[in-house]
């Protein structure tokens, strides 16, 4: 919170990085747990890869670690573990991750599998998410064009549907324009032959 109040609107652009307020994270966190029927921790958390291919500075990460300490009364202990063999973060910029790493430690851990300087779009094997699976991804992934991908955050889409197993569930922050321009049929294609879309939530 205190990395976003010191840099204005015109540093973020420069920088092209805008991270998710945490009062809509620690909103649609719940939202989302709920939908994927998670009620309890030792069978439905517990041991389950979660990660954020785009973690920025971790917001969503912390957040679902602080959401299962509250909602499932974990200890130190029980957090710290759990932390450590569920959670993966993945970013393009490595101070982000660093930063992540931080929020992580005061959220409760500081030993999960935060990776910086990481292409969560490529594909080969290595280092990032390339080769595993998640049970849950949880991302704001970044906005606009290259010269490799049309849309980044339409790319991101995709891979965030490979990168989930048979029956995972992911929660990703888009433009609207994603589900309303013409020009984004495609991708809207894509992830209606290939998900089950629960929620759509407008953030005005």
């Amino acid at each position: 919170e205190v990395y976003q109040a010191i840099g204005d609107d015109s540093v973020r652009r420069a920088f092209g990085e805008y991270f998710t307020g945490r009062h809509i994270i620690s909103g649609v966190v719940p939202v989302f747990f709920a939908r994927a029927n998670v009620t309890n921790f030792s069978t439905d958390l517990k041991g389950k890869a979660i990660a954020d291919i785009a973690c920025g500075t971790g917001g969503f990460l912390t957040e679902t670690l602080r959401f299962s300490k509250r909602s499932f009364d974990l200890d130190d202990n029980e957090l710290v573990s759990f932390a450590q063999s569920s959670f993966y973060g993945y970013d393009l910029s490595v101070s982000n991750a660093s930063r992540a790493r931080v929020n992580m430690y005061f959220a409760g851990d500081g030993f999960s599998v935060i990776d910086g300087g990481v292409d969560s779009l490529a594909t080969s094997t290595g280092r990032g998410p390339a080769g595993r699976q998640f049970d849950f991804i949880l991302t704001n992934p970044p906005y606009g064009s290259s010269s490799e991908h049309h849309l980044i955050h339409e790319a991101f889409l995709s891979r965030t549907i490979d990168l989930l197993k048979p029956g995972g569930w992911a929660l990703i922050v888009l433009p609207t324009g994603t589900l309303e321009n013409p020009r984004s049929s495609t991708a809207r294609f894509n992830l209606l032959q290939r998900a089950s879309v629960t929620d759509v939530i407008a953030l005005p």
